[in-house]
C-alpha cells in the first residue's frame, strides 16, 4: 500500500501519464500531415489536453486531462483548428487540403449529421452518432486520425504501466531499506501455522479497523521483527559503516537484497500496481468503470458494423 500510494503520488506530481499522452497524440495529429513540425504538434496537443470543454479546471493552464476518446479528439480539434492563431492556422490549411472544407464548415456539418443520427436511431449511443456522423462528412480526415488511434492509446498505456513499474520499483528499493520485510518468511509462516492464518481471517471478516488488523499481525510476528524492532536492521549497518553517510544509505539496499526473501519481495513490489490490480480484476472479475465503458463502445461499434 505505502509503495502504491507513494508511486502514484509521484507520478501525478510529474504527470506521466499526460505526458505519455501528449506524445501518442502528437503522433496521430502527425498523420494529418506530415509535414507539420514537432513544436506545432506539441503546441496544438497541450492545448486540445487542456481546453475548457475536457479538462482545464486548474488556473495558468496546469489542468489536463488524462484520457482522450477517438471522436472527441476530430470534434475539438475541428473547432480549434477554426481559429486563425498558430498552430492552428497550418493545421487548418492541412484539415482543408484533405477534407475540401474549412474546419469551421466542417465542424458545422457534422454537428448536424450528428443530431440526424441521433433523431433515427435514439437507441445507440453517443460515440454511435458520432462515428456515423464523421463518416459521412469527413471520411478521409477521420480515417486518418482513427486509421492508428486505438493501437497507439494502447501503447500509450503500456509505456504508463511501464513507467509505474520503474518507480514502484525504486521506492520499493527505498523501502525494503528501511523495512527489510521478507515476503518467504512471511508465506513459509502462514503455511505452517494455520491456525494464525486462520484467527488473521477471522479478524479481517470481523473489523473493518486496519490498525487492529495490523497490531494482530504484528502480535502474531508475520513480519517478523522489522516493524517492532526496526532500527536492528540500521544497528548492523552503522556498526559497519560508522559515520559515514554514504556508506549507511548504499549499503543498507546491498544488505537488505542479499536476503533471498527480501529480494523476492522487491520483485513483487516492482511489478507495480497495475500488475496486482490486473491480477484481482482476472480473480475477482473487477473491472473500473472507465475500461467497461471503453470495451461496451467498442462491441456497440463492432455490432453497428
Amino acid at each position: 500500500t505505502l509503495v502504491g500510494t507513494t508511486t502514484a503520488i509521484w507520478l501525478s506530481v510529474i504527470r506521466s501519464r499526460v505526458r505519455h499522452l501528449e506524445s501518442g497524440l502528437q503522433l496521430v495529429l502527425g498523420t494529418i500531415d506530415h509535414t507539420l513540425s514537432e513544436a506545432h504538434l506539441q503546441t496544438a496537443v497541450k492545448s486540445l489536453l487542456r481546453d475548457k470543454m475536457v479538462n482545464a479546471w486548474l488556473p495558468f493552464g496546469i489542468g489536463a486531462t488524462e484520457a482522450m476518446g477517438r471522436e472527441e479528439l476530430v470534434l475539438l480539434l475541428l473547432r480549434k483548428a477554426s481559429a486563425s492563431d498558430e498552430p492552428w492556422k497550418t493545421i487548418a490549411a492541412a484539415i482543408e487540403k484533405i477534407a475540401g472544407k474549412s474546419p469551421a464548415n466542417l465542424l458545422k456539418e457534422v454537428e448536424i449529421a450528428m443530431l440526424q443520427e441521433e433523431a433515427a436511431d435514439p437507441k445507440s449511443p453517443s460515440s454511435i452518432w458520432r462515428t456515423r456522423a464523421l463518416a459521412k462528412v469527413a471520411p478521409e480526415l477521420t480515417a486518418r486520425l482513427f486509421a492508428q488511434f486505438d493501437d497507439i492509446m494502447t501503447r500509450t498505456d503500456d509505456n504508463t504501466a511501464y513507467s509505474t513499474k520503474i518507480v514502484s520499483t525504486l521506492l520499493a528499493l527505498v523501502f525494503l531499506a528501511v523495512y527489510p520485510v521478507n515476503a518467504l518468511e512471511m508465506i513459509t509462516r502462514l503455511a505452517a501455522e494455520k491456525t494464525v492464518a486462520t484467527t488473521l481471517a477471522e479478524q479481517a471478516a470481523k473489523t473493518k479497523d486496519q490498525s487492529q488488523l495490523l497490531t494482530a499481525v504484528r502480535k502474531q510476528g508475520m513480519f517478523g521483527d522489522v516493524f517492532d524492532q526496526p532500527n536492528a536492521f540500521w544497528t548492523g549497518i552503522h556498526a559497519e559503516c560508522g559515520n559515514s553517510a554514504i556508506c549507511n544509505l548504499t549499503t543498507a539496499p546491498v544488505r537488505a537484497l542479499s536476503q533471498p526473501g527480501v529480494l523476492v519481495t522487491w520483485v513483487l513490489l516492482g511489478m507495480g500496481a497495475p500488475f496486482w490490480q490486473g491480477l484481482l480484476d482476472r480473480l475477482l472479475g473487477l473491472r473500473s468503470k472507465i475500461t467497461a465503458k471503453t470495451e461496451d463502445e467498442r462491441a456497440q461499434r463492432a455490432a453497428q458494423t
